[in-house]
């Protein structure tokens, strides 16, 4: 009964947000879990907790209406309260529907004597009765086609299409290791495959993407966090999308680099094996530089307190040594190897990456601290429209499409203009000459709108050329999306020191993948370098 309860609160909260016009944000996953902490639910149950909750809210309007269609209910729960001096939460018995119509066992998960199971099973027939009607109604013959219908008959369910994992650099260290690891989880498939697409159908097939290095895709039935790698922290887990930011950046060994919204990790994490491990085997020249054991090659920032005990404990975990530092920049802890001579160091900084440099005990701070700083990769808080798992969300916020358009739209102003505030922000740090701009957003506002708006902020910066961004990535920034700083006739710019041939350098020098077409999540990136960087390493 304690799944049933700790659903019904979350499961009711998001209902209570919907009904009072609030846009429900982020992924269905990601809102269930942060809804499980803030209600200090017991986290022996989270993983029912989570089946149980994100089943019925993705059927939430089939429950509707088998429930509001039940004769007699009002009888039957009067003489339930009666009976038992009790009456159910609406949304227990929404749950327990679920379980009973939709769920792989369509049993509710109580024992036969408990007075709900009962009621319950009072209410089978005529659920089932509904359950007709609706698919009458709606032309469909299981619960799995509405959905599809909901989200568009040529669109596939809301779900990744593949999984995708890299090799964990900082595990592995050496060329022989990294090797091994990468030729052993090779030869446990069949079939290597030259296509992320055969291996969506096919359990025995692996794919090694060509684009980002120790990069695997495999069947979402694939059990990767079952493996010995994945145990043994020599794999992670990371979507596709989010390796590319750091391939733009074109990381060397000498670079400092700062992760500016790092939480929980996957790309600073990648970020300390490419600056620690990978770039170092492939240099076979000596790095002359004496390293200064009180700044160290990676820095993360994150404010939010939870989230950044998150991003330190998931760096430890990598094999990374951290030193954590309160808000007011004071170390908070420190793994007991940090300072010896060749181990793999990040700073944590629980703290705003906006108030870096922002006032004058701010710039000492900085230069101090930070002056040594050449790149960044900024992923700030976006709208999440790329992710998988907000199908039943966006549904559900579109019931009064109206409302929802122009909640959405405001929504949407406010992130966008966040995001140029913060990468502007990073734009005026004097010493960091590239950085890089990504969401997990599919909408021009938030993309390459923003791109623009920074390079009519920032003349003393430019986008990093195709000819350095994976040139060979074929999905760029949308045509339509310059349309509007274009002439009719097409012949000219209406940018002011913004040319037409440099409109489309920076439609290129942007990516997109897309979740229907590129096997991951939808996402979005540009890099950016200041002008005149004597060092433009071509990719």
């Amino acid at each position: 009964m304690d799944v049933y309860r700790d659903s019904t609160w979350i499961l009711e909260d998001l209902v209570k947000q919907r009904d009072n016009n609030k846009l429900v944000s982020g992924s269905l996953k990601n809102i269930i879990i942060s809804k499980h902490k803030q209600f200090k639910l017991n986290n022996k149950n989270l993983k029912n907790v989570f089946a149980c909750t994100i089943e019925t809210y993705k059927h939430l309007d089939v429950i509707d209406f088998l429930y509001d269609n039940l004769e007699n209910l009002d009888d039957l729960l009067l003489k339930l309260e009666k009976d038992k001096s009790k009456k159910p939460n609406k949304f227990t018995l929404y749950l327990m529907i679920n379980d009973l119509l939709f769920s792989k066992t369509k049993r509710v998960q109580l024992p036969n004597n408990h007075y709900l199971k009962k009621f319950i099973n009072q209410l089978v027939k005529p659920l089932n009765k509904n359950w007709l009607k609706f698919q009458k109604i709606n032309k469909i013959s299981s619960i799995d086609e509405y959905l599809l219908k909901q989200n568009g008959e040529n669109k596939p369910i809301d779900q990744p299409p593949v999984r995708w994992f890299r090799l964990n650099l900082a595990k592995l260290v050496t060329q022989d290791k990294i090797d091994y690891i990468r030729n052993e989880i090779i030869n446990n498939f069949k079939h290597k495959v030259d296509s992320w697409k055969t291996v969506a159908e096919n359990l025995d097939c692996i794919y090694e993407d060509e684009y980002i290095p120790n990069l695997f895709a495999v069947s979402m039935n694939f059990k990767i966090s079952k493996s010995k790698w994945y145990k043994l922290g020599q794999v992670i887990i990371q979507d596709r999308g989010s390796c590319f930011p750091l391939e733009i950046l074109d990381i060397q060994p000498t670079d400092y680099i700062m992760d500016c919204c790092a939480a929980p990790g996957n790309k600073t994490s990648l970020l300390g094996g490419y600056i620690y491990v990978k770039n170092r085997l492939e240099n076979t020249e000596e790095i002359l530089e004496v390293e200064d054991e009180d700044i160290t090659r990676v820095i993360a920032f994150e404010k939010n307190d939870k989230r950044s005990d998150v991003l330190n404990s998931m760096m430890k975990n990598a094999g990374f040594e951290t030193r954590k530092y309160n808000p007011d920049l004071t170390v908070a802890e420190q793994t007991e190897k940090f300072f010896e001579e060749n181990s793999m160091k990040i700073d944590i900084y629980h703290g705003d990456f906006s108030t870096l440099c922002n006032n004058d005990r701010n710039k000492e701070i900085y230069n101090s601290k930070f002056f040594k700083f050449n790149k960044a990769i900024l992923d700030p808080s976006c709208s999440g429209s790329g992710i998988y798992g907000r199908a039943s969300i966006d549904n559900l916020n579109k019931a009064d499409l109206e409302k929802y358009t122009a909640k959405e739209e405001e929504r949407l102003a406010k992130l966008s203009s966040f995001q140029t505030s913060l990468v502007s922000h990073a734009m005026k740090l004097p010493n960091l000459k590239k950085l890089t701009y990504s969401t997990c957003s599919v909408n021009v506002i938030e993309n390459e709108q923003v791109v623009i708006d920074l390079l009519l902020k920032h003349s003393d910066w430019e986008v990093i050329p195709r000819s350095e961004s994976i040139p060979y990535w074929k999905r760029r920034g949308l045509s339509s999306a310059f349309d509007e700083y274009i002439s009719d006739d097409k012949k000219e710019s209406l940018l002011k020191g913004i040319s037409l041939q440099e409109i489309e350098n920076i439609k290129e020098a942007c990516i997109r993948l897309n979740k229907e077409e590129d096997g991951g999540i939808g996402f979005f990136v540009c890099g950016f370098q200041r002008k005149n960087n004597s060092k433009k390493n071509k990719k």
